[in-house]
């Protein structure tokens, strides 16, 4: 046995998936890789397919005893459960297995950042995944979380900022998730080295294609984190209390 159901990791997950659905993060896949793959704590992030576990290190289960927050560790945990979760599609669905080929197919000689051409496809593809979702994750939970952080304080006695700080650094926090929500280069694969010794990432810079972004975003991400600030209901609620509280100050 590769890993055991009954470790503190892998009973901490049920709360982590419940607590990612009550911010609206995306979940259901999430409830699927838990039936599938256990959680075990190790000395680097990733996902083993061949005897389905997740390894993941304790700094990223320190991040996600609170989803809520932006902390690096959100963004981990659902990059590498999403590679997880592929893997169980892979083998049972056939939309999964046709992504898997289209995939494969379109980062094939991709160009990578250091003049070379990908070599491992399959990789590349997996990873640029992978990234798509954790990264999006990741910046849904940072514009939350800041959001929040802005009205709490806002809304405190001590609070001594001017109505016209308080709208900049709103402007600030959608400029951001808009920027994070527009990005497109993702995925890597490991070159030079001897037998994965002394082997180095190396990014593509082939972007990420229409046709996989809109199947991940549906099949995975569920349609909560679309590309506009202004399309996520829970950030236009927050934003528009902050702007309601901001109107008293000068």
């Amino acid at each position: 046995m590769f890993c055991s159901k009954n470790t503190p990791q892998n009973l901490m997950v049920p709360y982590i998936v419940d607590q990612a659905a009550r911010v609206g993060l995306p979940s259901r896949f999430l409830n699927v890789v838990k039936e599938h793959y256990c959680f075990k704590l190790g000395n680097r992030d990733y996902a083993q397919y061949n005897f389905s576990y997740i390894s993941l290190t304790q700094g990223v289960y320190d991040d996600l005893r609170n989803v809520s927050l932006a902390r690096s560790g959100v963004g981990t945990f659902y990059h590498e459960s999403t590679h997880a979760f592929m893997d169980i599609k892979r083998s049972v669905d056939p939309r999964y297995k046709e992504i898997f080929k289209k995939g494969i197919a379109y980062y094939k000689d991709a160009p990578l950042i250091n003049g070379a051409k990908a070599n491992d496809p399959e990789y590349l593809f997996g990873e640029a995944v992978a990234s798509y979702v954790g990264v999006r994750v990741h910046g849904w939970a940072t514009a939350l979380d800041s959001l929040n952080f802005v009205f709490t304080k806002l809304t405190s006695s001590d609070f001594v900022y001017q109505k016209s700080s308080v709208i900049e650094h709103l402007e600030g926090i959608k400029k951001s998730y808009n920027d994070t929500m527009a990005m497109r280069k993702y995925g890597y694969q490991y070159v030079d080295g001897f037998l994965g010794f002394g082997s180095k990432q190396a990014d593509t810079s082939r972007p990420l294609p229409d046709w996989l972004a809109k199947f991940l975003d549906r099949e995975i991400l569920e349609g909560r984190i679309p590309n506009n600030f202004m399309d996520v209901p829970v950030f236009r609620d927050i934003e528009a209390s902050i702007r309601l509280a901001a109107n008293e100050l000068q």
